[in-house]
């Protein structure tokens, strides 16, 4: 048996538990126990097997049991625990992932708990320290180790976390790492022990903690969904923390972080692909124009210089971006996770500590401001700031001292920046830190070197509404409309459809419900329950041009012209002068072989806005397939006309000319404009070929191919139309 095959098997047999089939999770778990070989293990099965049988018994021979469904309920847990511990088994005899890898080595290396907490304390630095000494930081990794690797705890085991967790001589970034490593140990296994340990660390004073407490319970309670919701001890405790409003609160913002997670490629893909190059490509031009410049004093039309080469505008789209909480941070500080502070896993999860050996000679000797505004500020999160900071700290002093005096103006505006305020006062918002957290995780899940062994849980939450933990954790309707809304605003659309179905099902929807309803079904290409929910919202409010024209887009990309068509002269009847409405009533009248009713529209569109030569196109293409030849011919010269100016003339538009020219007679313009498509296809023979004998086009002007082809072989031998014409 492989690790994958484990794998498979859990997956269906965890199905099989919460979805009620437990003769068929007993199949698959004796499989696994029977590759496990062990009794302890096969023992409990048994007993579990036994006590199962006894209740079919009791149930077909039709005995009362009034605790049938507690007992259900029971053995349900009892056998989601049994698969955890004979899977955790396998994986650790056969998995090669990172995690499974660093567990078979954590148990070779026999750490004592106790002495990890006496070594914390023994070493921990005072309250005006300005370093951390070696011992400190290389004990907090074997902490977070061991309350990440770590197995079941002994009561031990227990009593000595617990009592570090309440000491506060300790560093408060002590207790916020072993929430994060019991955060991930909870992750890879759920443990209802660890998982109580978990709760009452919501009640601390400290912010920080708070924010991972809340981050890492939403996470751990999606993964584990099924096996959390049968043990009622932790789901007590859950609704007894969520029963206070502002506990309820602080957890929905923190939901709302990690959905925020789904828009970073998107944001960071348009950093890279459109923001930055376009402000590099201007910034060139804007040099070269200030370079250019005789006059050494501040010219005021440099900012017009900025303004019209689309820096400012990008400027303010990425200021925009930033401002509403976007994380526009991670692909700048990504190639800055290579530097062996990172190596650790344990870094990746470490509050910021300007006291860490690898930076605090930064911070020494009477830092600058520039540093210290920095070290504050609030756009960075934890992990981008050592990322930061282990930069600088491999610049000369000379470079460090240059990079501070040009970023004073920088420095000025964070210096009034309220959060950042906050964050040097030491009154850092609860928002701030469960931000920052989210971003921490974030890129450890995409950017640590093994981190596709880690899936991550951020992605796995965007479906938190598709179990019961959902509807326990936020029971309000009205908190789950303002998610449904947030997921709506991110984009994320297929979770944004199920939630507004849900919720249609429990409020008194209005127009724009079920207009974004409609929008997150088109988004996800389920245009017929677009339509529908389109439709509700035009009975609702009748003649709606937003709904028409929603309704009508979902025709058209389900291929139903008629219905296409309907939608669209509605529209037409209401916003008949819009210039965009006519060209899509006129295209599709042509589609449908309308050709008188797309030329009237047509004839209407160039009167309203004359010269477009998509418009003349059109025209043209309508009248020649009408027969009007000699309509067409005035069109096209138009056309031509207007295409020489931009010089956009195209392929079809020398065609039709040259096509038109023999059908009224004209020859030697018809070989111009043959010579010039020629030309255009780079001397392509085939292409050209192509071109020129298309069986349908021919039909359209009447003309014989043989004639035709007679022309191209003329066109390709004879390059001189000189030698034709003269």
């Amino acid at each position: 048996m492989t690790a994958n095959d484990v794998k498979d098997i859990k997956a269906k047999a965890t199905g099989a538990i919460c979805g009620g089939d437990l003769a068929y999770a007993f199949v698959l778990i004796r499989q696994l126990s029977d590759e496990a070989a062990e009794w302890k293990i096969a023992s409990r099965l048994d007993e579990c097997a036994m006590l199962y049988r006894q209740m079919l018994i009791y149930k077909y021979r039709k005995a009362e049991d009034p605790d049938r469904e507690k007992f259900i309920q029971k053995l349900k847990a009892d056998l989601l625990s049994l698969l955890e511990d004979v899977c955790e088994m396998l994986n650790i005899r056969y998995s090669a992932s990172y995690e499974y890898v660093q567990t078979r080595v954590f148990a070779l290396k026999n750490a004592d708990i106790a002495a990890i907490c006496t070594s914390l304390r023994t070493h921990s630095p005072a309250p005006d320290s300005a370093l951390f000494s070696p011992e400190f930081e290389r004990t907090l990794e074997e902490l977070f180790e061991y309350i990440w690797l770590s197995g079941k705890w002994s009561d031990r085991d227990a009593q000595e976390i617990g009592q570090l967790m309440a000491d506060g001589n300790i560093p408060q970034l002590v207790r916020s790492m072993a929430v994060s490593a019991l955060t991930l140990n909870l992750l890879h296994r759920y443990d209802p022990q660890k998982m109580a340990a978990l709760f009452p660390l919501y009640a601390t004073d400290s912010r920080e903690m708070r924010a991972r407490v809340a981050i890492g319970l939403l996470l751990i309670v999606t993964r584990h969904a099924g096996i959390f919701l049968s043990d009622t001890d932790n789901v007590r405790r859950l609704t007894g923390l969520i029963a206070d409003g502002d506990n309820l609160t602080d957890i929905e913002y923190a939901y709302t972080q990690i959905v925020r997670t789904a828009e970073n490629k998107r944001i960071t893909d348009k950093i890279m692909t459109d923001i930055m190059p376009e402000m590099i490509k201007a910034s060139a031009k804007v040099k070269q124009n200030i370079l250019e410049d005789d006059d050494d004093a501040l010219n005021p039309k440099w900012q017009d210089m900025l303004e019209d080469s689309g820096i400012a505008d990008k400027l303010r789209e990425f200021s925009e971006m930033q401002l509403n909480g976007a994380d526009v941070y991670v692909s700048t500080f990504a190639p800055l996770k290579s530097f062996p502070f990172f190596r650790h896993i344990s870094r990746w999860f470490i509050p910021f500590d300007r006291r860490m050996t690898a930076i605090a000679h930064i911070f020494g000797g009477g830092a600058s401001d520039v540093i210290k505004i920095l070290a504050a500020n609030p756009q960075l999160c934890n992990s981008d700031k050592y990322s930061f900071f282990l930069s600088l700290a491999q610049m000369p002093p000379a470079r460090l001292a240059q990079m501070q005096e040009g970023m004073a103006e920088q420095i000025r505006q964070m210096k009034e920046d309220e959060e950042s305020e906050r964050w040097q006062a030491g009154t850092v918002t609860y928002k701030l830190c469960v931000r920052q957290y989210v971003q921490d995780l974030y890129r450890f899940y995409n950017l640590f070197p093994q981190h596709k062994d880690f899936p991550s849980p951020l992605v796995e939450a965007l479906d938190l509404y598709k179990s019961p933990v959902y509807g326990l954790m936020f029971h309000d309707v009205e908190i789950r409309r303002r998610l449904c809304e947030f997921f709506f605003e991110k984009d994320c659309y297929a979770q944004a459809k199920e939630m507004y179905r849900a919720l249609s099902k429990e409020t008194v929807p209005d127009v724009a419900f079920y207009q974004k309803l409609g929008f997150a079904c088109y988004k996800t290409g389920e245009y017929l329950d677009a339509i529908e929910a389109y439709s509700i919202a035009d009975t609702l409010q009748p003649d709606d041009l937003w709904t028409l024209n929603a309704i009508a887009k979902n025709y058209k990309l389900l291929g139903d012209n008629a219905s296409y068509l309907a939608y669209l002269e509605k529209v037409y009847a209401i916003d008949g002068e819009n210039g965009k409405v006519i060209f899509r009533l006129a295209d599709l009248y042509m589609t449908m072989g309308h050709y008188a009713d797309a030329s009237r529209l047509l004839f209407k569109l160039d009167y309203l806005t004359p010269g477009q030569p998509k418009v003349l196109r059109a025209l043209v293409e309508s009248l020649v397939n009408m027969q009007e030849m000699d309509k067409s011919m005035t069109y096209l010269r138009r056309l031509a006309d207007e295409t020489k100016k931009t010089g956009q003339i195209e392929r079809r538009d020398l065609l039709y000319m040259g096509h038109l020219c023999m059908r009224l007679g004209h020859g030697d313009d018809a070989m111009r404009c043959y010579y010039r498509l020629y030309a255009m296809t780079q001397r392509d023979v085939p292409a050209f070929t192509e071109i020129m004998t298309d069986a349908k086009t021919l039909s359209l002007f009447s003309l014989d191919s043989g004639e035709i082809s007679s022309l191209v072989e003329t066109v390709v031998m004879i390059p001189d139309i000189g030698q034709l014409t003269a």
